[in-house]
């Protein structure tokens, strides 16, 4: 693994914390067939003391410590000036076939809280963002699509272009290529997320 920069040998041992009531992983949740999500998951505990260590941080903030490669972290506003660049970014990045995540703040507003609970969004947590789309939908308005993955397959997205929203059309779905089997996987308003 790279550790600040440096090659660094992380010895793992073959345990995996498991969650015996959902007969899963006890951790990293997304459903795979691959085994290295999870050790390197171990591998990130191990660096930071325990796999609690771990949890509330930033994606840039592992990713730093992980990867070879410059880490670009933007903080979003209101300004519409602002949500334009970044929206460059992300298309950018996409082109180069960059890893993109995102993440959503905490709240102490139990006001909040009750909202994102209502939407399916997780406070304080990171999703990768698989994909981005620009898309005419009826009657002819651009709209700009982000395609989240949430690591822990749970907790589906219940706003506007999730898997239940009307504003689907099956050209649409062609264009984003649209799966609602993957548990996990939803489609955002870029503007509002």
């Amino acid at each position: 693994m790279v550790v600040n920069g440096a090659h660094q040998l992380v010895i793992l041992d073959d345990f995996i914390p498991y969650d015996m009531v959902s007969n899963r992983p006890a951790f990293c949740k997304r459903i795979t067939n691959n085994i290295w999500p999870l050790l390197l998951e171990k591998a990130w505990a191990k660096i930071n003391g325990s796999y609690e260590d771990t949890i509330s941080g930033s994606s840039s903030e592992a990713l730093k410590f992980l990867v070879l490669y410059p880490v670009n972290y933007i903080k979003t506003c209101d300004s519409t000036e602002k949500i334009e660049s970044i929206w460059d970014e992300i298309e950018n990045a996409s082109y180069f076939e960059y890893m993109v995540t995102c993440s959503t703040n905490d709240s102490d507003d139990s006001t909040e809280k009750t909202k994102d609970d209502e939407s399916g969004i997780v406070l304080n947590h990171c999703y990768s963002i698989t994909g981005n789309y620009e898309v005419k939908t009826p009657p002819g308005k651009l709209e700009k699509l982000l395609k989240i993955s949430n690591p822990w397959n749970k907790q589906e997205y219940k706003g506007k272009w999730s898997d239940l929203d009307d504003s689907w059309t099956s050209d649409l779905k062609t264009e984003v290529d649209y799966d609602s089997k993957l548990p996990g996987e939803f489609y955002v308003d870029f503007e509002t997320f």
